[in-house]
C-alpha cells in the first residue's frame, strides 16, 4: 500500500497535469455570451459582429452568440418580453434614440467602473457621442463603436455650372445665408417644361433641432431626460423661421434628390451614405462643416454602441467583449470597412480614406473635425417622446405648410409641451 505521503504527491502531480486545462481551456471554452443585436443595423453590422466574435474567442476562448433582433421599435419590444420571461442577453447594441424608453426604465448597467478601472481612453472619442449614452447623474449607460456626424454634402457640378461659389471654396463664408441664396439660384427649372426639376436642398427640415442648437438654442432644458420646455424662445423661433423659408419657397427636393442628382445641398445626412449610394453616382460631390448660423456650425453627431444588461450574470465577461470591439483602431477599422461606418476613436478616423472606396470626398478630414465640435450634440434621449411627438408633428405640419408663423407654431408647441413635462415633473 502506497504512503499517504506518496499519494498526496500523485493527487498534486494530478492537479498540476490538469488544473491548467480547467483554468484555461477547460472553463474559457464553456464560457458564453449572448449579443442580442438591433435589427436595423442590417446585416453588414451583423457581419462585423459575427467576424468579430470568431476573433474574439480566438483570442480569449470566450463564445459570443449573435441574435439578430427585430427591427424599429420591435428591437425594444422584444427585449422587454425577453426579459420578463426570465432570458436575459448580456450585451445589446441600441442607439439613444431607440434605447431612451429602457434606459428610463434601469435596464443597462452602468459602464463608469469598467472605464474608470481599466483606464480606457474616452479622449479619443468625440465627447458629444459619449454624452449620448449619458444620463443626467453621470451613469454611462453604452460606449459607442461608431459615430454619425452629420456633415454638408453638397453637388461640385452645379455650383460650378450656377457660377457659385460652393462649400469648401466659402469656407468660413459658409453661412446660413450663403446656404439659402445659393439654394435659390440652385432651384431649377432646367429643360424649360415649366416645372421645377432641380433643387437647392434636400429634406433640410428633417432634423430642426440642428439649427436650434446653430441659433444657440435647444429645444428644452437638457438633452437628456428633459424637464422644461425651451420652445418658445428666440433661438428655436429663429431657427423655425430659417427652415420655413425653404418650405415656402419650395427650395427643398422629395427624398434623396441628393444622391439622385435633383438636389444640390444635403444638410441632413452623415458619412454612412458614401458608401451606400455615393459610389455609383454621375456628378462630382464633396463635403464641409454645417452651415454656420447666428451662434455656430453645430451638429448632431448620434453613437451607435454597446450596453451591458443590469440583469446579466457575466458583467465582467459581456465588458471584455465590449472593450474588443472599442478600444482597438484596427478593430474598428474592419468595422468601418465591412459596414461603411465612421469608427468611434481618433486613430480610426484618419483611415477612412483607405477603406477601398472608388469616391471619396476630397474635403473628407471635415468629418473627423465636425465629429469633435464642442458645439455638436448627440440625439435628445426623450422617454415620453410617445406623448409628447404627437403633440409636436401636426403643429409643424400646419407651419411648413404655411398656415401659421414659425412664432405661432412655437408658442402652440411649448404650451402642449409644457403641459405634459408638468404632469410629469410638477414644474
Amino acid at each position: 500500500m502506497r504512503s499517504m505521503s506518496g499519494f498526496k504527491s500523485m493527487v498534486i502531480g494530478l492537479m498540476m497535469v490538469f488544473l491548467p486545462a480547467l483554468t484555461t481551456g477547460g472553463l474559457a471554452a464553456e464560457a458564453k455570451l449572448t449579443h442580442f443585436s438591433y435589427g436595423s443595423h442590417g446585416s453588414s453590422w451583423h457581419e462585423y459582429l459575427n467576424v468579430m466574435a470568431k476573433a474574439f474567442q480566438e483570442e480569449t476562448g470566450i463564445t459570443v452568440e449573435i441574435e439578430a433582433g427585430p427591427t424599429g421599435s420591435g428591437y425594444a419590444t422584444k427585449l422587454i418580453t425577453m426579459v420578463a420571461g426570465g432570458v436575459v442577453p448580456d450585451v445589446t447594441d441600441f442607439n439613444p434614440n431607440v434605447g431612451a424608453d429602457l434606459v428610463y426604465q434601469g435596464f443597462f448597467a452602468d459602464l463608469r467602473p469598467f472605464i474608470n478601472r481599466d483606464n480606457l481612453p474616452l479622449k479619443d472619442i468625440p465627447p458629444m457621442s459619449i454624452e449620448g449614452f449619458q444620463v443626467p447623474d453621470g451613469s454611462i449607460w453604452g460606449l459607442p463603436v461608431s459615430v454619425y456626424p452629420v456633415i454638408t454634402f453638397f453637388n461640385v457640378d452645379m455650383f460650378a455650372a450656377a457660377g457659385l461659389h460652393n462649400p469648401v471654396e466659402l469656407g468660413e463664408n459658409w453661412t446660413w445665408d450663403t446656404m439659402l441664396q445659393s439654394a435659390k439660384r440652385l432651384t431649377q427649372d432646367t429643360n424649360g417644361d415649366g416645372t421645377i426639376d432641380q433643387w437647392g436642398t434636400d429634406r433640410v427640415t428633417s432634423r430642426y433641432e440642428m439649427q436650434v442648437h446653430q441659433a444657440g438654442g435647444q429645444l428644452y432644458d437638457r438633452i437628456v431626460y428633459p424637464t422644461k420646455s425651451q420652445w418658445n424662445t428666440p433661438q428655436v423661433v429663429a431657427a423655425f423661421q430659417f427652415l420655413q423659408t425653404f418650405q415656402l419657397e419650395k427650395l427643398i427636393s422629395a427624398s434623396g434628390g441628393f444622391w439622385s442628382g435633383k438636389a444640390a445641398i444635403d444638410v441632413v445626412d452623415g458619412p454612412g451614405i458614401i458608401g451606400t449610394y455615393l459610389q455609383n453616382v454621375d456628378f462630382s460631390w464633396n463635403v464641409a462643416l454645417q452651415p454656420k448660423g447666428p451662434a455656430n456650425r453645430a451638429l448632431r453627431v448620434n453613437p451607435d454602441g454597446f450596453q451591458i444588461m443590469a440583469q446579466s450574470n457575466n458583467k465582467d465577461l459581456a465588458w471584455q467583449w465590449i472593450r474588443f470591439l472599442v478600444n482597438s483602431a484596427e478593430r474598428q477599422t474592419t468595422m468601418a470597412r465591412i459596414t461603411g461606418r465612421f469608427p468611434s476613436l481618433r486613430q480610426a478616423m484618419f483611415e477612412y480614406r483607405n477603406l477601398g472606396f472608388t469616391k471619396i470626398a476630397s474635403n473628407w478630414t471635415a468629418i473627423v473635425e465636425a465629429s469633435f465640435d464642442p458645439n455638436g450634440y448627440a440625439a435628445y434621449v426623450i422617454p415620453y417622446s410617445a406623448e409628447i411627438n404627437p403633440v409636436i408633428n401636426p403643429v409643424l405640419n400646419q407651419m411648413w405648410a404655411g398656415n401659421i408663423s414659425a412664432q405661432m407654431a412655437c408658442e402652440q408647441i411649448h404650451e402642449a409641451v409644457s403641459i405634459i413635462l408638468a404632469e410629469k415633473f410638477g414644474n
